[in-house]
């Protein structure tokens, strides 16, 4: 009896690491599925964060109901177009006409404009419907270290 006993509780606790296992590789594969998609669409900027080491305070800016009127399209030719729209005398007005190129790095979730290398922007989520990135080379507070500005959008 002791060794069936044994026996059961050894099977029910490898079931149990077995289960938990799964579960914990399935969510890092969700967490990893960056690789699946594509900045290629038509995006809309909700909201940008600002976060400052001198203070480790993070403000957000929300984007208007007229600034969000703005489209950034990045197309698969590596080019974007961004339509921006801003309030002008209190009419939301189409304001400029934004072409740029761009570079993407699928492999470390980077993309740079226009050739700058130097300047990368790191996309921390990215999905069907939602893209993320940060810049992390201005120094927002003057303290010698560099600041994170964070830019949400969704997908259109």
């Amino acid at each position: 009896k002791n060794l069936k006993q044994l026996i059961l509780i050894t099977m029910k606790k490898l079931i149990i690491l077995i289960l938990g296992t799964t579960i914990i590789l399935s969510c890092t594969r969700d967490d990893d599925s960056n690789n699946n998609y594509t900045m290629v669409g038509k995006w809309k900027h909700l909201k940008s964060e600002s976060y400052t080491t001198k203070d480790n305070k993070t403000t957000t800016f929300a984007n208007s109901e007229c600034s969000q009127k703005s489209v950034h399209e990045f197309k698969a030719d590596n080019k974007t177009i961004s339509i921006i729209y801003e309030s002008v005398n209190g009419v939301c007005t189409q304001t400029d006409i934004d072409e740029r190129t761009y570079a993407f790095n699928k492999e470390n979730m980077t993309f740079t404009q226009d050739g700058y290398t130097d300047y990368p922007y790191y996309i921390i989520k990215l999905n069907n419907s939602e893209m993320v990135f940060e810049y992390r080379l201005d120094d927002l507070d003057s303290d010698g270290k560099n600041d994170i500005i964070r830019y949400y959008f969704v997908k259109l």
